[in-house]
């Protein structure tokens, strides 16, 4: 039985915007209620303070959200392209044998001009024409192919 794993690390560039919806929101509630609060409590400070504390809530959540970019790149090629075999496995796209394949060995080529990184899985209780996975990634850690064959 394979377990389905978080998304993690990976660029998928269609759901980015609808997964942190709810997450912007909560942020923009919390800063509407803090500036309603501040201006309550402005008429008790001096202006510039108000004007500074408005600026800093409003810098916060720029500074509070870490870049995704920065998460695929701190992943090792192997990590990210076990977690695409998952993936596979669960969208039963790979027999549920793949989940437990063992890492043959990492590999860099460049292709057209563009360097890519080649990850290989062996699965034995697969027939020998489709025993081995070449997952192929590009330089930003993006899956670019993933199929099965018998080299």
């Amino acid at each position: 039985m394979v377990l389905a794993q978080p998304h993690v690390g990976t660029r998928d560039h269609h759901r980015d915007r609808d997964r942190h919806v709810p997450q912007l929101r909560r942020e923009a509630e919390i800063l509407i209620g803090v500036m309603r609060a501040t201006i309550f409590t402005t008429r008790r400070l001096p202006m510039k303070y108000a004007v500074l504390a408005v600026a800093a809530l409003i810098a916060a959540p720029a500074v509070a959200h870490p870049d995704h970019d920065e998460e695929a790149h701190n992943q090792a090629p192997a990590d990210v392209a076990r977690q695409h075999v998952v993936r596979m496995v669960t969208q039963s796209k790979l027999a549920p044998s793949w989940s437990k394949a063992k890492v043959q060995g990492t590999t860099e080529r460049t292709t057209n001009g563009a360097r890519q990184t080649v990850v290989t899985f062996t699965n034995p209780s697969e027939p020998a024409a489709r025993r081995t996975l070449h997952v192929v990634m590009g330089v930003d850690g993006k899956v670019v192919s993933a199929e099965p064959s018998a080299r």
